[in-house]
């Protein structure tokens, strides 16, 4: 089922909520202002704490399906979304730093996590395909080795600043 335009502009709220005060400042009443909408907006669509914090981890995913619908599957293109993600939109990327150490403690979480993981592995499988080798002696990485890889890339340079992804991906390729 489709979600409502509301409920998307609260989650998308939430996200900013998340990102800016992490977990112990995600409540209803902060994702309210945030949207710029009466109190309780929130809590009619996301009843509890647990339902917020669901509903901002399947946002984070479905937004991330847009992106990898919107991307060509060719090579290079993981790492440009990876680099996009990181740098075009921080405020998602730390959400979702945060959602990831929920996931520590939250098998329900780390499920959902698990499953956009998957689709981010298959879209990369898809763009590998028809691509060159890994050449100069690198290793060959499996699909869901390159996403880790790349997963650790956009952390150090969203903390450093320091452009990473695109030239280790192309001395893999």
């Amino acid at each position: 089922m489709p979600e409502s335009p509301r409920r998307c502009q609260l989650a998308d709220a939430a996200i900013t909520v998340l990102a800016r005060t992490g977990m112990r400042g995600l409540t209803h009443r902060a994702v309210d202002a945030e949207a710029a909408l009466p109190a309780g907006s929130t809590s009619n669509h996301f009843r509890t704490r647990r339902a917020l914090v669901i509903g901002v981890v399947d946002r984070l995913a479905e937004r991330d399906l847009d992106d990898l619908a919107l991307t060509e599957t060719r090579p290079g293109a993981a790492a440009d979304l990876m680099s996009m993600w990181t740098h075009t939109d921080p405020d998602r990327f730390r959400a979702r730093v945060e959602i990831t150490v929920e996931a520590t403690r939250d098998p329900e979480i780390a499920k959902i996590l698990a499953e956009g993981r998957a689709r981010i592995i298959d879209f990369v499988e898809q763009a590998r395909q028809g691509a060159p080798p890994e050449t100069q002696g690198a290793p060959a990485l499996t699909s869901s080795q390159l996403v880790a890889l790349l997963a650790g890339l956009q952390w150090a340079e969203y903390t450093t600043g320091e452009k990473l992804i695109a030239p280790v991906l192309g001395r893999l390729s």
